[in-house]
């Protein structure tokens, strides 16, 4: 989504539109700020989160079925992580999950 803002901090009028799109269990980066409007018109809809690029975590995600991210917040993920290097036991553990190959005899 290119942003999120409401006219209006109306509880009724979010409802609807975010349940014509099918949006329960939904968790909404907003960006670096949340529109005051819209969060106070989010924060009455069980189930809908609405949290800045601050708020992030996993556990607000794994709880979501759904993802909702603006391009401000992905550009700042992007941004936040586009230099990561995962650590010695992160990059062990990456390997130990992978499947390990399948030999000539198994694959037969």
């Amino acid at each position: 989504m290119d942003n999120i803002s409401l006219k209006d901090a109306k509880t009724a009028g979010l409802r609807e539109t975010l349940g014509k799109l099918g949006w329960t269990r939904t968790l909404i980066i907003a960006g670096p700020e949340v529109d005051t409007n819209f969060g106070l018109a989010a924060r009455n809809i069980p189930m809908v989160n609405v949290l800045p690029n601050a708020g992030l975590n996993v556990y607000d995600i794994l709880r979501a079925d759904k993802l909702v991210l603006t391009k401000a917040a992905v550009e700042a993920i992007e941004a936040t992580y586009a230099d990561y290097t995962p650590s010695r036991r992160e990059a062990e553990a990456a390997k130990a999950a992978k499947p390990a190959a399948k030999t000539k005899k198994e694959a037969a």
